[in-house]
């Protein structure tokens, strides 16, 4: 419960969120819902794992080569991002672009 409410409140404190522009980055993806979400001034990536099964995402070059910092997770992990990322089950990982 406390990771939704940590999202609420990113939701809250950053427009990007609610006004950013949004585009899906793994369309074809069987498992996991991801996406940019952009504004004048920031950038984030949302990654989600929906099903009771690990997985292996490949991000498309042009997001895996930037630089993020984790806003929030729904596990202990500190995931990073880069070009192949492993997920398990119902991993849910919030990134915003530095630098």
């Amino acid at each position: 419960m406390s990771h939704y409410k940590h999202l609420i409140r990113l939701r809250k404190a950053q427009p990007v969120y609610a006004e950013g522009t949004f585009e899906l980055i793994l369309k074809n993806h069987p498992q996991v819902f991801a996406y940019l979400r952009k504004s004048d001034t920031k950038q984030v990536l949302v990654l989600t794992n929906l099903s009771r099964n690990p997985c292996q995402v490949d991000l498309p070059t042009r997001v895996a080569n930037k630089k993020w910092q984790l806003l929030s997770t729904n596990t202990a992990d500190m995931p990073a991002v880069a070009k192949r990322l492993q997920m398990q089950p119902y991993d849910a990982w919030v990134f915003e672009e530095i630098g």
